[in-house]
């Protein structure tokens, strides 16, 4: 069906020249990685006394979810490594509510593309999609724990900190909301996102302290990263202490870092790749400036009005979660979904996933998505103002047509270097900037 879909619409063509020739665009970030991840874990474990209140022999379920964070592989092997440096028996589950197609193998596929294995880590890992009840908050949603965690003596989190896709509020993407969403699995997620946005931006908090009071949560390892995504902050926060200060000021410093788009309006945005390990969306909406939420308007920076999407992930093992953020999209894209897990995902997030897993118009190839995308804005093809990324966490380089390089050298930090063609195969694959072929 796809096949005959993308050969029904190859003999399609659109009046729109192409530019010739872009400019390379570089973001400079603040060069604050640190240096030993490993010896952060464990400074932060330690200086945090969170591991005091493990006895030699329990059991501790470590989460880990579905966002490709730097150094995840290090993050996790440490936290068991110091687990069972106190005499307890670690082991791995995913904490990523109805990721990964919200299934059993479709879960523990997303954990093996982020290198983690049992094999990697030494540890067994546990998955169950099965749940239990554990509390209900006074404005509806009841509250989840999967079996996977709930059998052990304690559980420890580790998630990134950052502004979250489609909601502001206190606390937003980071230990809490695993908490309440990864940590209820499947249900647990389609229960709480059916209650609407709101629940997130009002009592995200109180279901935090919920899930504390009602479960086996012990803390977790929470982290920030900076724009060139590299952890640049490692802490360790008790179980008492999600929503709380520590953690809402992790994410004030994790919205100061953020990286952003520096030129505003585009005409065209141009996405490499999207994908689950990138954003929840696919791509960061705070990057794009697109929300597809009810009520939420879109963002004044960066205003774009086409963006095309030309690839999946492969950690994002199909799901297209975000593509609906998208206008137009290459035949890869199509091909590459899997959509039990887009749909499952989607569908769990209620009537914010059933926007964002909208279909674009999708045509064959990489050049077709150019042309179609110039040829339905309001703008001559020489005066359109595109930009090019390679996904909206990597944002340090960037390619974009000449009548932009003035306005991008101009912006703080920013700074132009050599041209580059844009240029395609005999089948329209893009060979450069990017060799897509």
């Amino acid at each position: 069906m796809i096949s005959e879909l993308l050969e029904s619409v190859e003999s399609l063509s659109f009046d729109a020249a192409l530019p010739g020739r872009l400019v390379t665009g570089f973001q400079d970030f603040p060069d604050n990685a640190v240096p030993d991840v490993p010896g952060a874990v464990r400074t932060a474990l330690e200086g945090a006394g969170l591991l005091d209140a493990v006895k030699p022999g329990q059991s501790v379920a470590i989460g880990c979810g579905s966002r490709g964070l730097a150094n995840l592989p290090a993050l996790t092997r440490t936290t068991i490594e110091c687990v069972r440096e106190r005499g307890a028996q670690p082991y791995l589950f995913p904490a990523m509510g109805s990721h990964g197609g919200g299934t059993v193998a479709g879960q523990l596929k997303v954990l093996a593309n982020f290198g983690l294995t049992e094999e990697s880590m030494g540890v067994s890992i546990k998955a169950d999609m099965a749940v239990r009840r554990t509390a209900r908050l006074p404005s509806g949603p009841q509250l989840y724990q999967g079996e996977d965690s709930a059998r052990a003596d304690h559980v420890l989190l580790i998630n990134r900190v950052k502004p979250h896709t489609s909601f502001r509020g206190p606390v937003e993407s980071g230990l809490s909301k695993m908490g309440v969403i990864g940590l209820g699995k499947l249900e647990g997620a389609r229960i709480y996102h059916a209650h609407g946005v709101e629940v997130f931006v009002s009592d995200l908090t109180e279901a935090a302290q919920l899930q504390v009071e009602h479960t086996n949560l012990l803390g977790g390892v929470a982290v920030v990263e900076n724009g060139h995504e590299e952890t640049m902050a490692v802490e360790a926060l008790h179980a008492s202490e999600f929503a709380g200060p520590r953690e809402r000021a992790l994410l004030d410093l994790a919205r100061t870092h953020l990286p952003r788009i520096p030129v505003s309006p585009l005409d065209l945005l141009v996405v490499r790749r999207l994908g689950k390990n990138i954003s929840g969306t696919g791509m960061d909406t705070n990057v794009i400036g697109r929300f597809a939420v009810p009520d939420l308007p879109d963002a004044e920076w960066p205003r774009v009005t086409v963006v095309a999407v030309l690839s999946l992930t492969p950690e994002t093992a199909g799901n297209a979660n975000g593509l609906g953020l998208a206008n137009v999209a290459a035949g890869r894209v199509l091909r590459d979904i899997d959509w039990q897990a887009t749909y499952t995902n989607a569908f769990a997030a209620g009537v914010m996933g059933l926007r964002k897993a909208a279909m674009p118009a999708v045509v064959p190839c990489d050049r077709q998505v150019l042309e179609l995308s110039l040829s339905s804005i309001q703008t001559s093809p020489e005066q359109a103002r595109i930009l090019f990324i390679d996904d909206t966490l990597s944002l340090s380089r960037a390619w974009m047509s000449p009548n932009l390089a003035a306005e991008w050298n101009a912006a703080p930090n920013c700074r132009t270097g050599p041209e580059a063609s844009l240029a395609f195969d005999g089948s329209g694959l893009m060979t450069s900037p990017w060799n897509l072929a």
